[in-house]
């Protein structure tokens, strides 16, 4: 079974430029995700790591970010206590995208949706949910931050006043920064 299933080249996420699953079924799309499967990436290496660091170091890491040369390139910040986590990607030297993760039906979540409508951010949809499996399970919601700074500096600015007003973070407070690269081995 090996022979014919590389799972190496496995993945749930989308090829870059897709937003869903039904711009892969067009023509233009079907052409689009043959040239991204086709890629070889057996020459690559993932490196990653996790630093527990100062909250007042957040605008090195999305620096980091925007500055990688990486094939993909991820970065997880989250405080202490996981109630939400801020991310920040870039495939293939693609536009970059930052999001948002919150459990759904919290203090918190409402204090991101507050946070958003501030800020001009394009507010979070509703999540339709269906019935769930397991009814004490939380459900987290995914908030794309739109539009999206071109920028580190105001990325990090939008992202420190986030974890600030939502999480009552100083800048003394630690929180976990996750990073992965995909590189050319």
């Amino acid at each position: 079974m090996s022979d014919f299933i590389k799972y190496n080249r496995r993945s749930v996420a989308l090829p870059p430029g897709f937003k869903d699953l039904i711009d892969v079924s067009h023509p233009v799309g079907l052409e689009r995700l043959r040239a991204h499967i086709d890629r070889d990436l057996s020459g690559t290496m993932v490196r990653s790591g996790s630093i527990r660091g100062k909250f007042c170091e957040i605008g090195n890491y999305v620096q980091m970010a925007f500055s990688s040369q990486a094939l993909a390139f991820t970065l997880h910040i989250h405080p202490a206590d996981d109630s939400l986590t801020f991310n920040v990607a870039r495939v293939n030297g693609g536009t970059m995208w930052a999001s948002v993760v919150i459990e759904e039906d919290t203090a918190p979540a409402a204090a991101v949706r507050d946070f958003f409508a501030h800020h001009g951010l394009q507010l979070p949809e509703d999540a339709s949910t269906p019935g769930r499996f397991f009814p004490h399970a939380p459900v987290h919601l995914i908030c794309r931050i739109s539009p999206m700074p071109s920028d580190a500096a105001i990325l990090s600015s939008l992202a420190t006043a986030l974890f600030r007003e939502v999480c009552g973070l100083s800048d003394e407070s630690e929180v976990c920064y996750d990073h992965a690269e995909m590189v050319n081995a």
